[in-house]
């Protein structure tokens, strides 16, 4: 008989019995609906220190507000890194970015244990999201990007694979959000090609629309038709 996560009141404290076996059989649930492996491996290392910060740092195996706010601080001082960058260096303590992410996996994942009523109420904000700093994104060189258009134009299927590299550098969707994407997604809003892409499933189970530019519905535009004519 497995034994439910306790919460008697409010403010109460939560207390989980058997956390591994709760993080497996979410991780379980994940896998069920088609989590891309790498967002999976992402999932079960942030897992892995919210399992260990509640074994080994809190007393009486309690979880409330005030330390479930002190979390994100406890991961800034980590320095294993579970795995997150294999072949590189564990040394050091985790990023901003990768605490602001593990911090985000314990909110989905008290979301969905309120969500499969195993909880009496979400608690998400318990854990909020700590701020990162507000850094430059780093945008592709004219170079490299040639380099990729002059790939894709060599190789079996170049009229796809330069829409999805044209949709990658003018989004910046992820590899693993893009590879997803069907043809019934994409919206087109004019004649010069500017649309968007609707429902695209991004971190934390969420939907949002992507805008895309007229260049970039150009070339989707010209691989539907091939696409139609190789389908017919």
């Amino acid at each position: 008989m497995r034994l439910s996560p306790t919460l008697d009141r409010v403010d109460d404290e939560l207390v989980f019995p058997d956390l591994s076996k709760w993080i497996a059989l979410y991780i379980y649930d994940c896998g069920q609906r088609l989590y891309q492996p790498e967002t999976l491996s992402h999932y079960q290392n942030a897992l892995k220190r919210f399992e260990r910060w509640y074994e080994t740092v809190l007393e009486g195996k309690q979880i409330d507000r005030r330390n479930g706010k002190q979390f994100a601080y406890w991961l800034s001082q980590v320095k294993d890194k579970c795995d997150d960058h294999p072949g590189k260096p564990t040394e050091g303590r985790l990023s901003p970015v990768t605490v602001r992410r593990t911090v985000g996996v314990i909110r989905t994942f008290l979301r969905w244990l309120y969500r499969e009523n195993y909880l009496q109420q979400n608690l998400a904000d318990w854990f909020p999201l700590p701020k990162t700093p507000n850094d430059v994104k780093k945008l592709i060189e004219p170079a490299t990007l040639a380099a990729l258009f002059e790939g894709a134009s060599k190789g079996k299927m170049p009229v796809r694979d330069s829409a999805l590299i044209a949709l990658l550098a003018d989004t910046g969707l992820r590899r693993t959000e893009i590879a997803t994407v069907t043809a019934k997604q994409i919206c087109f809003l004019d004649d010069q090609g500017t649309g968007y892409l609707k429902d695209v499933l991004g971190k934390g189970d969420t939907l949002r629309d992507i805008p895309f530019s007229p260049v970039v519905g150009e070339l989707l535009k010209l691989w539907l038709v091939e696409r139609e004519g190789i389908s017919s």
